[in-house]
């Protein structure tokens, strides 16, 4: 419900605040008095579309500022949930700015948003009914939600559109499968012949170092060879050797031990060197005769090294990459090998998921065919009711075809819901936007709203113009229509009629006031005596008539109303 309303140099108005309350409130005044004014300004509010033209004369700006009350209405709820806005304990506050530029600015608990934005929000919260956009019933797509309400399958329609959402899910999903599957097959094809080439060239990770090596000792065999001999020249016993300068040391040595015993130790360090001198000659001379050239093995060697440069090349850079790439080739095969088995799964999801839709949707629209023809007659009642006798109102359920003779089901089901009229005899059925009378609009709406006021989430009703050429007992009918509305919802009417205004629980009076040159727009809550005479100026246009005033007095003793 709409708590409070504060305005800011809009139109007549400098600075307005208004608190509203629960129940049916009246907003009156004479002609000229502003109260399309406050219309105008809670439509700015609302998102509708305003002209700097509305700034007051000498500001800059104009700013509307509204605090809704918004506990138990699930669709506002969930729209400030995806939006991560939080409400301030259960009510969130409105404000849009106009500036003489001609922008706008919106927010929503001072977050910022698009016009688009607050329109969509606050057609959850306001229904402003008159010769005004923001009405939920002139936007076809609020129509099945109003019949599914009324029809109590709401629940049943939202896990319908839940399991729709999973079905596009698998689609997309069989789809991305489907496009991928040439790829999947020639990366499979691909990998497989990798893995099984590097398995075919049965590697060891150590492998490449020691041909290296060995590649590198049989092409220096020759100077390997050479220069062994060499030096087993150097250190052997022959003319030159280094063994016989040992020797000859040797023995010098020796025969000075007898005189200084202290030489011993180095006469036996000296021996050792030349006994250890030898054994290395022996073996290097060993090592040089088994040394025999192999041109084959270096062949073999050779073509080796070119198989494993190859996978290198190919899987590397290095052998140990090899083995990595082989491990990762293998992991991915075995999943797109899965991907076979999860493709059938995924077409037996999609074919049984499509079948339980169909049947819940043939179920869903029955039942909105039953309930179309009782909503249908109920508002065909209340219109009437309310002196609107030649009028034709259908609740109209049809269904699209992607091609000739295949129904095309959507996310709720088979059926596009619309509410047609026909305000005259002989004129055709219409959608309710063209509907051009705002008198004929609100009387239309309030029939509407009545009906589905259980099924309808939105809490706060605006009516101008509901009283517009009507008197006598429509008058009476359309009073007891909005007290009716009001003990469910809130209802602010804005009138001309004085059996409309007795009913309200609260009263506002519209009026010009008049200081010096300027002109300015206020409003005043009215009880007791002020109620009485407000009420006689609505009877006769004279405030302090006597007649009027028991008339009036009579209306709210009647209505029960202060």
């Amino acid at each position: 419900m709409l708590e409070e309303l504060h305005i800011r140099n809009y139109a007549l108005i400098d600075t307005l605040t208004v608190h509203f309350t629960e129940g049916l409130t009246i907003l009156s005044g004479e002609t000229g008095a502003g109260k399309s004014i406050l219309v105008g300004a809670l439509g700015m509010v609302l998102g509708a579309k305003v002209s700097s033209d509305v700034i007051r004369t000498g500001a800059e700006e104009a700013e509307v500022t509204a605090i809704i009350r918004i506990t138990g209405n699930r669709d506002a709820e969930e729209w400030l949930r995806q939006k991560e806005i939080s409400p301030d304990e259960g009510s969130i506050i409105l404000r849009r700015i106009l500036r003489k530029n001609g922008r706008t600015a919106s927010y929503i608990q001072n977050v910022p948003v698009t016009v688009g934005d607050l329109q969509e929000f606050t057609s959850f919260l306001v229904d402003l009914h008159g010769q005004h956009e923001h009405q939920s019933l002139f936007h076809e797509e609020n129509h099945r939600r109003f019949l599914d309400r009324f029809a109590g399958i709401s629940d049943r329609v939202e896990a319908f559109y839940t399991k729709f959402q999973e079905l596009a899910q698998l689609r997309k999903k069989k789809d991305e499968l489907t496009r991928t599957e040439k790829e999947r097959l020639r990366e499979l094809e691909y990998l497989r012949f990798a893995v099984e080439e590097i398995e075919q060239a049965k590697l060891r990770e150590e492998e490449e170092e020691e041909l290296s090596q060995e590649k590198k000792i049989l092409l220096s065999h020759e100077k390997l060879v050479k220069t062994l001999n060499e030096v087993i020249s150097e250190l052997s016993a022959g003319r030159e050797g280094v063994a016989l300068g040992i020797r000859r040391g040797l023995n010098l040595l020796q025969s000075l031990v007898p005189i200084d015993g202290s030489l011993e130790a180095y006469q036996k360090r000296l021996e050792a060197v030349y006994y250890e001198l030898l054994d290395i000659a022996e073996s290097l001379k060993a090592n040089a005769e088994k040394r025999v050239f192999h041109p084959e093995r270096l062949e073999k060697i050779e073509e080796r090294l070119g198989i494993l440069y190859k996978l290198e090349k190919k899987y590397g850079p290095t052998l140990k990459d090899v083995f990595r790439f082989k491990e990762k080739a293998a992991e991915r095969i075995r999943e797109l090998e899965a991907t076979t088995s999860e493709m059938e799964s995924i077409d037996r999801a999609v074919s049984d998921t499509e079948k339980q839709l169909l049947e819940e949707a043939d179920k869903i629209s029955e039942l909105r065919k039953q309930e179309a023809a009782r909503l249908q007659n109920l508002i065909t009642e209340a219109l009437i009711r309310l002196g609107m006798k030649k009028i034709r109102f259908e609740v109209s359920l049809s269904r699209k075809e992607s091609s000739p003779g295949v129904i095309l089901c959507g996310p709720y089901g088979y059926d596009a819901v619309s509410f047609l009229i026909s305000p005259n005899p002989g004129e055709p059925l219409k959608p309710l936007k063209d509907i051009a009378s705002g008198g004929e609009v609100s009387r239309i709406m309030l029939a509407i709203k009545t009906v589905l006021a259980e099924a309808d989430s939105i809490g706060c009703l605006i009516f101008d113009e509901v009283d517009a050429g009507i008197g006598g007992e429509a008058a009476v009918v359309v009073g007891d229509y909005l007290h009716n509305l009001s003990r469910s919802k809130q209802v602010l009417v804005i009138t001309h009629l004085a059996s409309l205004a007795a009913r309200g629980d609260q009263h506002f009076r519209v009026m010009k006031v008049v200081e010096g040159e300027r002109t300015r727009t206020d409003i005043k809550s009215i009880k007791d005596e002020e109620r009485i005479r407000e009420i006689a100026r609505m009877l006769s246009g004279e405030p302090e008539g006597k007649v009027s005033l028991i008339h009036a007095e009579e209306l709210l003793m009647k209505y029960n109303r202060g």
